[in-house]
């Protein structure tokens, strides 16, 4: 299992397999052929594509997850969603599409937005704080 702490910012590209957990903040494009957690302390900006995507912090961004997303209580989505299985908690907040597809139905990787600007990054965390 990857994990990145929480007090740890990452910009880039996040490319992996297995199992990562991010309780920092991620800002960039991320390709997971497994399972990606992000904890409640989590803020990610930029886009996502895993197998598997658990939810409890904030994410700005497009989602796709192959088989599954569970939405936890405390997670504010941003962005569109794509995956044929979706959990959401009571209390999550999603401000997104959601794209409900076919099991095995193939996903094309997200295109490559470009990087967001440090004001869109600050008023994604700001509006987190705001609706937590």
């Amino acid at each position: 299992m990857i994990r990145i702490p929480k007090n740890t910012t990452i910009v880039g590209e996040l490319r992996s397999s297995g199992e990562v957990r991010i309780d920092g903040r991620f800002e960039g494009q991320g390709l997971i052929e497994g399972t990606l957690i992000l904890t409640e302390s989590c803020v990610w900006i930029g886009d996502i594509t895993a197998d598997t995507v658990v939810i409890e912090g904030v994410v700005e961004g497009d989602i796709i997850a192959r088989k599954k997303l569970l939405v936890r209580p405390h997670a504010r989505i941003y962005g569109n969603v794509k995956s044929p299985a979706i959990d959401i908690s009571n209390g999550a907040k999603l401000f997104c599409h959601i794209d409900m597809l076919k099991p095995g139905e193939p996903t094309a990787l997200l295109e490559h937005k470009p990087a967001k600007t440090r004001k869109n990054i600050d008023e994604v965390a700001n509006k987190s704080r705001k609706t937590a």
